[in-house]
């Protein structure tokens, strides 16, 4: 009798571990993501996973993934990351399209957005209204070739930025993500970059 009561109390002690273990798991990734689905220009319609949150004690520099649960990553939601002061950097991977309104709002520890793409991509990206207003720590913004459109008051107050860079194709030497950032930094950037061979101007801004 009593052998079988310890081995129903190893039994049982096994469980807890193992369910105390679960959470922990999932709380290894401060990001939680929502499902979606999108109508495409072929017609067809297809699924994809946003981010539509962050833990707000998360620290430090924040990878966004490509893909979730086998499913590309297309979004960053309306306020995803608001309010995380302890993000340090953050990197963006060119499967996201679209960065939600306030999406980086009053990240004030942020001073680094890495948003990656290629200089000859043709897809086109947007940054929504005020996605990284207040983010009062931000030095470096590197951007996409295919971004489109920059929406009112995405970098207002990010006065600390100190280096802009566009990835763009030697082809397009009028830099139109660098003329879509002067209408937010208040100059025509294209007349102070330069070009370097990877494929990207660099804006210099002090």
């Amino acid at each position: 009798m009593k052998t079988k009561k310890r081995i129903l109390s190893t039994i049982l002690a096994a469980v807890l571990i193992l369910t105390a273990a679960l959470p922990a798991a999932a709380a290894s990734d401060p990001l939680t993501y929502q499902k979606g689905s999108r109508l495409e220009s072929d017609g067809t319609v297809s699924s994809f996973y946003k981010v539509v949150s962050c833990v707000k004690t998360a620290s430090g520099e924040i990878t966004v993934p490509d893909t979730y649960q086998g499913l590309e990553v297309r979004e960053i939601g309306d306020g995803a990351f608001a309010d995380c002061g302890g993000i340090t950097a953050v990197n963006i991977p060119s499967s996201v399209d679209k960065i939600g309104a306030n999406a980086f709002e009053n990240c004030l520890g942020l001073e680094k957005v890495s948003y990656q793409g290629s200089a000859f991509e043709s897809s086109s990206r947007v940054i929504g209204v005020a996605a990284f207003r207040n983010c009062i720590a931000l030095k470096t913004v590197l951007l996409p070739g295919g971004l489109t459109e920059i929406k009112d008051e995405a970098f207002k107050k990010c006065r600390s930025h100190r280096r802009f860079a566009a990835r763009y194709s030697q082809k397009d030497r009028q830099g139109r993500v660098l003329a879509l950032l002067g209408l937010h930094l208040g100059h025509d950037p294209r007349k102070r970059y330069r070009y370097r061979r990877d494929g990207v101007y660099e804006l210099l801004r002090h």
